[in-house]
C-alpha cells in the first residue's frame, strides 16, 4: 500500500514493523493513525472501493466476506503481529496480542466512521490522537 510506504511502516510482515514501532515517538504513531484516517476518508479509491462494498454487503456474500476481511479481519491479524512483536521485544507490557489489537483498532474504525460526518471530523481526528496516545502510554512498557 503506497501510504504504509509513504510512512516507512512495512505491512507485508507484521514482525517488521514491530522492530521499527519498538521506539517510536508516540507523535509518529498519532502521524501514521492520521494519514490512516485521511486516506480512509479522501483517497478516491479507498473511498469508493469502501462504500461500494458497503453497500454491496447485502447484496452478495462475497462483497460481505470482502468488506470484513479489509476491515477487521486483515487489519486485527496485522496488529496482534505487531502486538506480539512488540511485546516479545519487551517494549509492550504482555498480553494477549489479538486483545491487544483489538484494543487498538475498534476505536481507530469508530472514529473513522464518525469521521465520515464533515461537521465531526475535527473531533475525530482530535479523539484519533487522543486514542493513539492513551494506547501508547497504556501498553509501553516503562524501561526500567
Amino acid at each position: 500500500m503506497a501510504l504504509a510506504g509513504s510512512l516507512g511502516v512495512e505491512i507485508e510482515d507484521p514482525g517488521a514493523p514491530a522492530s521499527a514501532y519498538q521506539e517510536i515517538a508516540p507523535e509518529r504513531l498519532v502521524e501514521v493513525a492520521t494519514a490512516f484516517l485521511s486516506m480512509w476518508l479522501h483517497d478516491p479509491d479507498v473511498v469508493n472501493v469502501r462504500r461500494l462494498l458497503v453497500i454491496d454487503q447485502y447484496r452478495s456474500p462475497e462483497a460481505a466476506r470482502l468488506l470484513r476481511e479489509l476491515t477487521f479481519e486483515r487489519p486485527i491479524a496485522f496488529q496482534a503481529g505487531v502486538m506480539a512483536g512488540l511485546m516479545e521485544r519487551g517494549a509492550f507490557e504482555a498480553s494477549d496480542p489479538q486483545v491487544a489489537a483489538l484494543a487498538f483498532w475498534g476505536p481507530v474504525m469508530s472514529l473513522a466512521a464518525l469521521a465520515e460526518d464533515p461537521a465531526r471530523a475535527a473531533d475525530a481526528e482530535r479523539l484519533l490522537r487522543a486514542h493513539v496516545e492513551h494506547f501508547h502510554s497504556t501498553h509501553r512498557r516503562m524501561k526500567e
